[in-house]
């Protein structure tokens, strides 16, 4: 299906708010249908009138209504157009083609530049479908492929996305962590595959709500399920430590994550299906919300930051709390290394209560689920309860081995005063941050070595009991700790972090050398936050130039799922199904 045009008479013609909702379920489906698709475009039809509506990833904007009488010549060149056989002027992605059998797929390749830039390969794909989807029409829609070697084999990951233009691209932090064990490894990259202001054919680039958006696309070594799929405690706990040994080989490399979850810790394994090295045993992916750590204040409202609340910190909660009924902010302090930290225990926290020690899953506890179901305010409070309390039910408690539930405990003990620290210099206000609170800050930042040094001790502990409950003698425990001292060594001087709360207009931070390196000298002048993201039910975003119209404001409550959270994007799950989607 190329386009559609949608018929009305004339006198039963609806508004114009009710056109784009209607024309904009038929787009999100195609969108949904060909994930190869750049942009869509269609007809609305009268009796005696046409307009065309055109959507891609920075949303979508419409023509007004044109005689077709008056000006048959337009209309024959729209009809015209939309039925092409040049599959590019249909917006559609060449790179990627399938083998119909039947009426369906039945296999198909996926074309990329080589490493060197010279060439290109065309990698067979292991599935017709995206192992990532993206099922809304503005945004980043990120769409990941399983690939392999036609000549070796070797299975890869390929990671489709359009990021905002003034954002640093993913594949610039991938290239500075080359080589770092527990973090996800780059093979190429095409930083600029497009850009959503070019396929407007002028129109709608000048408007205030248009974000460009550059269609990029990367090539990484293909690794095992999410974490949430292992098969016992020892593969979990080595799986958790080697990711927070590459989040601290990250942060020595001046990278912040910012995104730890669930679904971006993977379970190591080679292209080939075999066992990974030592320090891959577990692999951090997804830095598409990385940042340099030497920039300032991060905004961390929820109303843009990705990932599940059931895994952000309590200062990241907090930062959307308003002060007062005046509805402002708390101005946030820089998220760092610290709030991560925390991410990683709520993800461990979370697989000790939705899973035994061989993987099995059970129904999701309340205590997941108010931290999921709650708003910002709540949920900091039900977490900061949790911390300060180290119960656990039996009924878990028996599920796990010993080493795992004191390491839960552990951990805890030591998260705990680092988080109400961070929670008491969030909770105050700018003037209220002076000289002590900014010390205390900087206590917390030079600490750095120390406190990563400490948490993945409590694994490697955990790790070693459990080899000894298994008659192994703990051997890989002192392996592993030379390598992890020898990780510390390097790490003498953190990077730093502001402890300032200004940021640039757009909510963002004042951006660093590399930043206007990789965004061009100017960049800065053009910076500018993006909009939020509509829910699904509204297929694009306001958007128009001065001699085209963009679709109505909607009015009345967002719509929200059956939990009452904001419906923004739906992603199919890389690694199958997962207790999460029951939340």
């Amino acid at each position: 299906m190329s386009s559609f045009k949608e018929m009305k008479v004339e006198r039963q013609k609806v508004s114009d708010k009710d056109q784009w909702l209607q024309v904009g379920v038929y787009v999100r489906q195609i969108f949904i249908q060909q994930p190869n698709r750049r942009f869509v475009r269609a007809l609305l039809l009268t009796e005696n009138s046409v307009r065309l509506f055109h959507f891609d990833r920075s949303g979508g904007m419409y023509s007004p209504f044109i005689n077709i009488h008056d000006h048959p010549d337009i209309f024959i060149r729209l009809v015209v157009g939309l039925n092409s056989l040049d599959e590019p002027t249909l917006g559609l992605d060449t790179s990627i083609r399938w083998n119909i059998e039947g009426g369906r797929k039945v296999d198909g390749t996926l074309t990329v530049q080589k490493a060197d830039g010279t060439s290109q390969i065309a990698y067979k794909l292991c599935k017709v479908d995206p192992v990532i989807a993206y099922y809304g029409i503005r945004g980043r829609a990120t769409q990941c492929w399983s690939v392999s070697d036609p000549g070796t084999g070797t299975r890869f990951l390929i990671k489709d996305c359009w990021k905002e233009e003034t954002r640093i691209s993913e594949h610039v932090y991938l290239q500075e962590a080359k080589g770092l064990p527990g973090v996800v490894q780059m093979v190429s990259f095409e930083p600029n595959r497009g850009e959503t202001k070019f396929l407007r054919g002028g129109f709608g680039t000048s408007h205030k709500d248009f974000h460009n958006r550059i269609a990029i696309r990367i090539i990484l070594d293909s690794y095992g399920d999410s974490i949430e799929n292992f098969k016992s405690a020892k593969q979990l706990l080595r799986a958790l430590r080697d990711a927070i040994i590459g989040h601290m080989e990250l942060y020595m490399k001046g990278t912040l994550h910012r995104d730890v979850s669930i679904d971006n810790i993977l379970l190591g394994k080679k292209g080939d299906g075999s066992e990974p090295p030592p320090g891959f045993y577990g692999v951090l992916i997804d830095l598409h919300m990385a940042i340099k750590v030497g920039r300032d204040t991060v905004k961390r409202s929820a109303d843009w930051r990705s990932g599940s609340s059931l895994f952000k910190s309590i200062a990241v909660l907090l930062s959307c709390v308003p002060i007062d009924d005046s509805k402002d902010t708390v101005p946030p302090l820089a998220h760092d290394h610290l709030d991560d930290m925390e991410s990683f225990f709520y993800v461990y926290t979370y697989i000790i209560h939705v899973f035994d020690a061989n993987g099995v899953s059970f129904p999701i506890p309340k205590l997941m689920l108010s931290w999921k179901r709650s708003d910002a305010e709540h949920g900091a409070r039900f977490k900061q309860a949790y911390l300060a309390d180290k119960y656990i039910s039996k009924q878990i408690g028996q599920r796990w081995p010993k080493p795992c539930i004191e390491l839960l405990h552990e951990f805890q003990d030591w998260l705990q005063p680092y988080a109400g620290k961070k929670r008491e210099l969030t909770l105050r206000n700018l003037e209220d941050r002076g000289s002590i609170g900014g010390e205390e800050l900087k206590a917390l930042m030079e600490a750095i070595a120390a406190q990563y040094r400490s948490v993945i001790r409590l694994f490697n502990k955990a790790i070693r009991d459990l080899e000894i409950e298994d008659g192994n003698g703990g051997s890989e425990h002192n392996n592993k700790e030379i390598e992890i001292e020898m990780y510390i060594e390097r790490f003498k001087t953190p990077p730093r972090l502001s402890s300032g709360a200004a940021t640039s207009p757009d909510g963002y931070p004042d951006s660093s050398p590399l930043a206007n390196k990789v965004l061009g000298r100017n960049a800065r002048k053009s910076l500018k936050r993006s909009s939020n993201e509509y829910p699904d039910e509204i297929p694009g975003a306001k958007r128009g130039p001065e001699t085209l119209h963009t679709p109505p404001t909607r009015k009345g409550p967002v719509p929200q799922d059956s939990l009452g959270t904001p419906v923004k994007r739906k992603d199919k799950l890389v690694h199958g199904p997962s207790p999460l989607s029951k939340l």
